[in-house]
């Protein structure tokens, strides 16, 4: 078979010539001849959009080829040629860009096919961040956080970050500093196109705080006894708030700059232990302290010493256990020291003054005291102690109604000394027709709600409730007056009882339709021994308020009563009166001598025309909500003792120098 050659005599961009013989040529012009297909030109472009100077990939591997043969590939686009089945272009300037591909196959034929990119301008990257903390003390460990950096083409490569002579990258990073002053932080941001932004901002760093430690000075360190020395802590640093000595011989002394004596001889160490409010404590080295003796002169011939002694009994009346409180102070040596003080009675021995013998029943005993001097002389002394074991009458209004009442309420100590950290808040209450369920301490304005719990039963059913109250020591100072009442700043104590009912609010006096009932009090009486009971020299009173709490409007009096406590010396008067002079005053009489724990109570009775305290004006009750304060006609309570020294006025508070006064 003879072979049929094709001749392509398309134009294109390239010219293809074949040779043949004149024969060929003849017989070919007497064959068919069949035309060359055209090729297909397709592409890729990637990216097609971007800021300049971008860079994109050209792909024409989607081209074809009926008879697969496609031998060129030509791109061009602006001022840039190139070639090739896969290339690359750069656009250096912004604007829309046309990309022409042409395709060439073996004999000539082409096809074209366009495509355009899109050149953007890069914009600048916006620097910004955050340092946390921007002050403390040196050193100081800064946290940086680039974050809230940003850039409009969403590109930044880098952030670089200097301060002082030290610098760091990162989105996020940390620096240190030690010295103290002002440092100045700079952060650079650069993005994919070498695009910057720069911000600053500023840290303080203040000198470190200096370090907690205890010392002091003692002067004298030496001398005969007795020897006075003072201890000076000025020299301790840090962030102290408290103070406290520790001396060997037992004591405990407060305070920045303390004395004390050394009545013998012999070596004491003493110790600093000081505190911030934090917490923190730090402790001295412990310092030595020598008390010589005075040179000993010829001792006369002893004498005896002298023996002699009080009690008193608690509770005075009543069920046991008596505990006799015994107090031999009043026993003397003419020429020494008392060095012993022996107890017994009924088979009971102690030592020690003062000293407590606890009997069980009540009865007449007989208690002995020896005392024994610092040369070994002893001398005895007897007494008979009776215990009276009838029951304590308790001779105020107990009227009670449906809904429970606060009858009295207070803190104990009401003196506090400046020693102190804590203090007790006092109330006394009454059942009504359901036992009592919750006795509450409240702020009358706030969030301020504190439960109490039992202290105790007096022996007509009311029950005593107690919340310790503990505080920074030191913290508080002066007189707080008028603790109780309805304005702001003021408490109040409100009490639930088992049925859900409310009783008036403490410190009001509650005047309306309230017929008397009998009280569901069944708690047995108990001992009276379990809130905060400090004496002080000074008289004081401890709770006051009414019973009953809650009148009716039949009633025609009701008792105002006062449990107060006794300093060093007995109590001479308690008196209720207005604080304007000559409006009201009134001495109030003792109607129980122990109320179980030594602390005493006092009533008055105040009398009136049924009807005339209202409600008024078709009111169906009527609160006297401030009856208690300092203004000319507010009523308050005051204690005054045999010496003629006065306690500080109910309802006041009282911070300051206060030392407890052992009983």
């Amino acid at each position: 078979m003879m072979k049929t050659h094709y001749l392509n005599l398309r134009d294109g961009p390239q010219k293809h010539f074949l040779a043949y013989s004149a024969a060929a040529l003849l017989l070919m012009g007497s064959l068919p001849v069949s035309a060359n297909q055209l090729p297909k030109a397709d592409f890729t472009v990637d990216p097609t959009s971007g800021p300049a100077p971008l860079e994109v990939t050209l792909d024409a591997s989607a081209s074809s080829d009926p008879e697969g043969g496609i031998q060129h590939y030509e791109w061009s686009a602006a001022d840039q040629t190139t070639a090739g089945l896969k290339a690359s272009m750069t656009f250096e300037n912004p604007g829309t860009h046309e990309i022409e591909l042409v395709v060439i196959d073996e004999f000539g034929a082409s096809d074209t096919a366009h495509q355009t990119v899109l050149i953007s301008t890069n914009q600048r990257p916006k620097a910004d961040f955050t340092v946390t903390p921007k002050s403390g003390p040196a050193p100081l460990e800064v946290t940086l956080d680039a974050s809230a950096s940003s850039d409009p083409d969403d590109d930044i490569e880098s952030y670089e970050w200097s301060a002082a002579e030290q610098t760091t990258a990162g989105q996020k990073a940390s620096m240190t500093f030690t010295e103290a002053g002002s440092h100045k932080i700079t952060l650079v941001v650069t993005d994919g196109f070498g695009a910057s932004d720069t911000v600053h901002q500023t840290v303080t760093v203040t000198k470190p705080a200096p370090q907690l430690e205890a010392n002091f000075t003692v002067s004298p360190e030496k001398g005969t006894e007795p020897l006075t020395v003072t201890l000076d802590a000025s020299t301790s640093t840090g962030k102290i708030t408290d103070y406290e000595w520790s001396i060997s011989d037992g004591k405990t002394k407060f305070g920045q700059n303390v004395t004390l004596t050394f009545q013998k001889a012999g070596s004491y160490t003493i110790t600093l232990t000081v505190t911030t409010r934090d917490g923190d404590t730090a402790t001295s080295k412990p310092k030595s302290i020598v008390v010589e003796q005075k040179p000993t002169e010829p001792a006369p011939e002893n004498k005896p010493p002298l023996a002699e002694f009080e009690f008193s009994v608690t509770p005075e009346q009543g069920n046991g256990p008596f505990t006799v409180s015994l107090d031999g102070s009043h026993s003397s040596d003419q020429d020494g020291t008392i060095v012993n003080y022996e107890w017994h009675s009924e088979g009971q021995t102690t030592s020690g003054n003062p000293a407590t013998l606890v009997f069980q029943e009540a009865g007449t005993y007989v208690v002995t005291l020896t005392v024994t001097d610092n040369d070994g002389a002893t001398v005895e002394m007897t007494q008979d102690v009776e215990i009276n074991g009838e029951p304590i009458p308790w001779l105020y209004n107990s009227t009670a109604r449906l809904a429970p009442q606060v009858i009295a309420a207070g803190v104990t100590p009401s003196k506090v000394d400046l020693t102190d950290d804590n203090f007790d808040i006092v109330a006394l209450v009454r059942p009504g027709a359901s036992p009592i369920r919750t006795v509450s301490f409240q702020s009358t304005q706030g969030p301020l709600k504190m439960g109490m719990t039992p202290a105790g039963v007096l022996a007509n059913g009311d029950e005593l409730y107690k919340l310790t109250f503990i505080y920074p020591r030191g913290s508080l100072k002066g007189t707080f007056p008028t603790a109780w009442g309805s304005k702001p700043g003021q408490y109040n104590i409100v009490v639930t009882d088992e049925s859900q009912k409310q009783s008036h609010t403490y410190p009001y006096l509650m005047i309306g339709n309230f017929p008397a009932i009998e009280s569901a009090a069944t708690k047995p009486a108990t001992a009276i021994s379990l809130y905060n009971s400090t004496a002080r020299s000074e008289p004081q009173v401890i709770m006051a308020g009414y019973t009953p709490a809650i009148l009716d409007i039949g009633d025609d009096q009701f008792d105002v009563i006062a449990i107060v406590r006794a300093g060093v010396l007995p109590i001479k008067h308690v008196a209720l009166k207005q604080n304007s002079e000559g409006l009201f005053f009134n001495k109030m009489e003792l109607v129980a001598a122990d109320v179980g724990n030594g602390d005493k109570m006092y009533k008055f009775t105040y009398t009136y025309a049924p009807g005339s305290l209202g409600p008024f004006e078709g009111k169906e009750e009527i609160n006297y909500k401030d009856l208690w304060g300092p203004e000319a006609l507010q009523f308050s309570i005051e204690v005054v003792d045999e010496g003629g020294q006065s306690s500080h006025k109910f309802p006041d508070i009282e911070f300051g120098n206060y030392p407890e006064l052992e009983r």
